[in-house]
């Protein structure tokens, strides 16, 4: 079996309710990083034909130098999105479901214009609030405490661990100071709050989606009107649980996901049943 069959056998369908994770598969770390895009977006294409979903947009990851330490990256990476990975606010998520998810609170950029060299990338974009929900397919990808299992090559290949992204219902223009100057607050289940800025994804979030065509365009691959961006996360990644979490931008808006234990509260009442 080639790489590309084990990544694509250890995806799940869309609407499954529960994990398919599998090892990390041998040599999939190794990959130089040129190979380890081509086999992500082989597989994407595969899945999306498999699945009848249509490409919608990137998510870009690592865009914080702490991040790029932790894997052994020169610069940020990016993941391919599909339709099925973009939910409402208010989505609920499987937390047992979901191997180990992590939550993100990232500006979503809409294209909507193809931006020529020399354009103003704030007079391309519209933004909405968002919050990222990244996930492997593979078992024990980040243990808690731990240096992540994926490093650079497996990143990439594993599509930069892209599960879900969870978009605000409101869109608006903003201008460049004012996208590169938001703010986020995030309330946790446990009433905790994290707080971060936008010059944490990157230095500059406009400076990211720069970098993401430019990356893109090196593969071949063209950022459409409509192409949804996921900007890279304010904060420091946040550890799942069970539970709902509220990121707040303010000027721009409000957006929230749900994690429960569906399969399991199932599992159970069919138990005690």
């Amino acid at each position: 079996m080639t790489l590309s069959d084990t990544v694509c056998t250890a995806y799940r369908e869309p609407d499954s309710a529960g994990a398919t994770t599998a090892p990390i598969p041998d040599g999939l770390n190794a990959l130089p990083l040129e190979r380890a895009y081509r086999l992500q977006h082989e597989v994407i294409d595969r899945l999306a034909r498999r699945w009848g979903v249509r490409r919608a947009g990137f998510k870009i990851s690592c865009t914080g130098a702490a991040d790029r330490d932790l894997i052994g990256a020169s610069e940020p990476v990016y993941g391919v999105l599909t339709d099925a990975h973009l939910l409402a606010a208010g989505a609920r998520i499987d937390l047992a479901g979901a191997n180990d998810p992590l939550v993100e609170p990232e500006l979503l950029l809409r294209l909507i214009r193809v931006p020529d060299p020399g354009d103003e990338l704030a007079d391309c974009v519209e933004v909405a609030a968002g919050l990222e929900v990244p996930t492997s397919r593979f078992r024990e990808w980040w243990p808690p405490g731990e240096l992540p299992n994926l490093t650079l090559g497996g990143l990439v290949a594993d599509n930069a661990v892209a599960g879900f992204v969870v978009a605000g219902a409101d869109w608006t223009r903003s201008s460049a100071a004012d996208i590169d100057a938001l703010t986020v607050e995030v309330r946790h289940p446990d009433g905790a709050v994290s707080r971060g800025r936008a010059t944490n994804a990157y230095g500059s979030l406009l400076a990211a989606l720069a970098w993401l065509i430019a990356a893109a365009r090196r593969h071949g691959v063209d950022l459409p009107v409509g192409t949804v961006v996921a900007s890279g996360t304010f904060t420091p990644p946040i550890r799942a649980q069970r539970g709902t979490y509220v990121a707040h931008y303010p000027h721009i808006g409000t957006v929230d996901v749900t994690f429960d234990d569906s399969r399991l509260d199932a599992e159970e009442t069919h138990h005690g049943a």
